[in-house]
């Protein structure tokens, strides 16, 4: 059902111009206009009230032990516990996607708008496994729960060594019915809110990026990374990647690119979300992805719903012929991003824990490539990391944590996309190269 506040009535429908038929006159003996343009003119002014007032959904969440139901109200009610109210559009607004739940579907924001909430959307494990690169069956069981300050959408390297994720990993039974991360978006909880949010987006680049001294930064600076201390191997960075793609050292389940780069994984996951929100922030229409890897989990999950221009950019050559192979209607190229590549000129470049498996010195060289393509950059950071650690971390393919925003990086942190774990500091971050 459809509340319509233009008007504070239920619609089934969205107001429709009337039809270009012929003129139907006013009855004899009355002035002013025709039947048909006075309809026209209403028709026109409801459309106009439509869209300064979107018509909204009531959408009611009942939460038990083994998942949740969703019901469309027909007006709004009174909070219960184990239950909350949220209002999503039945038509797509600027910075909206669809959000499909078991039956019923709405618009949702991809970012903050004023008087919203995030609303996370949790998988059970064993379904999300078992589909694979695909969605969820309308059948399985899902958990939707608002995201407080403080709580985590994936567990932390340390907290990863144990439970459901690291049996499934190391091949154990594991616990199907363990609730992960799979969605999230922001909806407004009133009425009210949900008329004033439609215009109203809680950040855009105007009010994120930081003025005064914060703003002066200059970038990377190799003189600040410590150097690389001996690897212990004769193999160059292409050599070690390739050995990994091509002896599966990385034991992911579907991707040869490591178990965060499952499409069920809530690093993919958390992900999609943060590059949702930054396509959205920066109405971006092009996409760099350094590195991309088997690319798998961005085609089946990012580009298969958006409109974007797509270049992966990887090391390893021969997965980057696969993957050309594989998805011909995207571009992919070989290149090392850590020396002096020319990379293609993209709105924003995405990175997923690259940079994490570079040295410092590396790393530096890396995001000197990124800003020579593109003046925006969506990556994961480890807050208050200490960045020269990464000199002596042993093999091109550990990985380390890096805070952007520190030494020897110096990048102008935009704002935070969404948190990861709270425990260890980690999110994905919007930054100025």
């Amino acid at each position: 059902m459809i509340f319509d506040m233009s008007r504070g009535e239920h619609v089934n429908a969205l107001p429709r111009l009337p039809s270009r038929g012929g003129h139907q006159r006013a009855p004899r003996g009355r002035l002013g206009p025709c039947v048909c343009c006075t309809g026209r003119r209403e028709g026109w002014r409801r459309e106009r009230r439509s869209l300064r007032h979107p018509p909204v959904l009531v959408v009611h969440v009942r939460n038990g032990p083994d998942g949740c139901t969703l019901e469309v109200l027909h007006r709004p009610v009174a909070r219960q516990p184990g239950c909350f109210v949220f209002v999503g559009y039945p038509r797509p607004l600027a910075g909206s996607r669809v959000v499909k739940l078991r039956g019923v579907e709405f618009y949702a924001f991809t970012a903050p708008h004023e008087d919203t909430i995030q609303v996370a959307v949790w998988r059970q494990l064993g379904d999300v496994v078992d589909a694979g690169y695909r969605q969820p069956g309308d059948s399985s069981p899902f958990n939707v729960q608002q995201v407080c300050t403080g709580d985590s959408l994936s567990p932390g390297r340390i907290g990863a060594r144990v439970g459901p994720l690291a049996d499934l990993y190391q091949r154990k039974e594991f616990d199907r019915r363990a609730w992960v991360y799979w969605e999230s978006f922001w909806v407004p909880t009133t009425l009210a809110g949900a008329k004033a949010s439609a215009a109203k987006p809680l950040f855009n680049l105007a009010t994120v990026a930081p003025a005064g001294a914060e703003a002066q930064r200059n970038g990377p600076d190799p003189a600040q990374a410590a150097k690389t201390e001996d690897t212990g191997t004769a193999l160059s960075k292409a050599e070690a990647f390739s050995e990994i793609y091509r002896r599966n050292v990385w034991p992911g389940l579907l991707s040869r690119s490591g178990p965060g780069s499952d499409p069920f994984h809530p690093m993919v996951r958390i992900a999609v979300t943060a590059i949702d929100m930054a396509l959205d922030l920066l109405a971006a229409r092009s996409l760099l992805d350094a590195a991309c890897g088997d690319a798998a989990w961005m085609v089946a999950a990012v580009l298969s719903r958006r409109s974007v221009q797509y270049t992966g950019v990887d090391i390893v050559q021969h997965v980057i012929e696969e993957n050309q192979r594989s998805f011909p209607s995207h571009r992919f190229l070989a290149a090392d991003c850590s020396s002096n590549a020319e990379l293609p000129q993209a709105d924003v470049v995405f990175s997923k824990e690259t940079l994490n498996h570079m040295f410092v010195e590396d790393a530096v060289q890396a995001l000197k490539c990124f800003r020579r393509s593109s003046r925006y950059l969506v990556t994961n950071i480890h807050r208050g990391a200490p960045n020269n650690l990464g000199a002596s971390k042993g093999h091109h393919a550990h990985y380390v944590p890096y805070d952007f925003s520190l030494p020897p990086f110096n990048l102008r942190k935009l704002c935070q996309l969404v948190p990861i774990n709270h425990e260890d500091w980690t999110e994905f971050a919007l930054f100025a190269l």
